[in-house]
């Protein structure tokens, strides 16, 4: 199984989402069963590092085969590409 952690941080602008984006903006990450929650405890510490507003953090599964590839799996499961991430922002 293929978990999504989905991280709601702040609502976006107000002209932005007029103008297509999103109404919320945050991460998502795509991690395995194995390492769901060494990533999600990871996710949690470099928002707290990198001083991002936290709205709410919910964690969904996914079929893998219907919604992302293994690459994109393998691309989330290093650390260093999380804390990147969340690093340079949305």
């Amino acid at each position: 199984m293929i978990y999504n952690i989905i991280v709601d941080c702040e609502k976006n602008d107000p002209v932005d989402y007029r103008c297509g984006g999103p109404y919320i903006l945050g991460f998502d990450f795509f991690v395995t069963d194995e390492n769901k929650n060494e990533i999600l405890d990871f996710v949690k510490e470099m928002l707290i590092k990198y001083k991002r507003p936290i709205m709410n953090i919910r964690v969904t599964e996914k079929r893998a085969d219907e919604y992302v590839g293994q690459e994109t799996i393998e691309y989330w499961s290093k650390k260093e590409n999380i804390e990147q991430c969340i690093k340079e922002g949305y």
